[in-house]
């Protein structure tokens, strides 16, 4: 996917508590779930208390200064659409959006139960999704668009092998399914449905070329409905049915 969770946190710190100049290769998103303080990020303050976060781009110098006993929660991700439309700040959170998101991820993460990467991975993609609707999607205009169409890619990108109500997805930042149809292919030269195909060949082929699994075990596992479909497709695209292909490259 094009978006993966590096770290995730839930920690305590004591009032006075100074958490010195540091950087990383990640987005940090800091949700401050208790207390208040400032974050100084590349030399500006931001005052932050209960119920807001901040988000530090990567490469970015920041410290942090608890005033109060202060709980955080921090998810660092890397992002490759969109990268560059977050902007260093300290953000509300209204409705606890945010909030119910980033502790689920770090719940997730935590339990350490089979697939659990995978699954905070997923409430990743809805993270981005409820970013950018609650810092950019009211402004309009084309930075606007490209931060939410740029969020409906992760979305796809995380849940590609389940069944996506395109319809709800367009709406889920503002659009008719088919003006979402229009500018999420002029934006990334394929359609959004494509993309969803794109994803599961790519996944096929990892799971032929990786594991011994049964190719209606690698259909479902893709998200198709049967290994007839599978094969069908898989021909259709890759020139070749699934079996030949796990054959070719066992051989090679």
């Amino acid at each position: 996917m094009d978006a993966d969770i590096k770290f995730v946190f839930k920690r305590g710190r004591q009032a006075n508590n100074l958490i010195p100049s540091h950087l990383h290769d990640e987005y940090e998103l800091v949700y401050y779930e208790r207390g208040a303080g400032v974050s100084t990020i590349e030399g500006v303050d931001y005052p932050y208390s209960r119920g807001q976060f901040c988000i530090i781009p990567p490469r970015t110098v920041h410290l942090e200064r608890a005033l109060e006993e202060t709980v955080v929660i921090c998810v660092a991700f890397s992002c490759h659409q969109g990268a560059d439309l977050f902007e260093s700040a300290v953000y509300d959170d209204p409705e606890g959006e945010i909030y119910e998101m980033v502790d689920t991820i770090a719940s997730e993460m935590q339990s350490r139960r089979p697939m659990s990467s995978e699954i905070a991975n997923g409430y990743l993609a809805v993270l981005l999704l409820k970013l950018h609707r609650l810092l950019l999607g009211d402004k309009g205009g084309p930075s606007g668009n490209n931060v939410l169409l740029y969020s409906a890619y992760n979305y796809i990108c995380a849940y590609y092998n389940t069944d996506i109500n395109f319809g709800e997805l367009a709406a889920s930042i503002g659009y008719s399914y088919d003006r979402f149809r229009h500018l999420f292919s002029e934006r990334f030269g394929i359609a959004p449905k494509q993309l969803v195909l794109k994803k599961r060949i790519e996944m096929a082929k990892q799971m032929l070329q990786e594991t011994d699994e049964k190719i209606q075990s690698i259909a479902y596992s893709c998200g198709f409905n049967s290994a007839a479909q599978l094969t069908v497709i898989f021909k259709n695209t890759v020139g070749i049915p699934p079996t030949r292909f796990r054959k070719n490259k066992k051989q090679g």
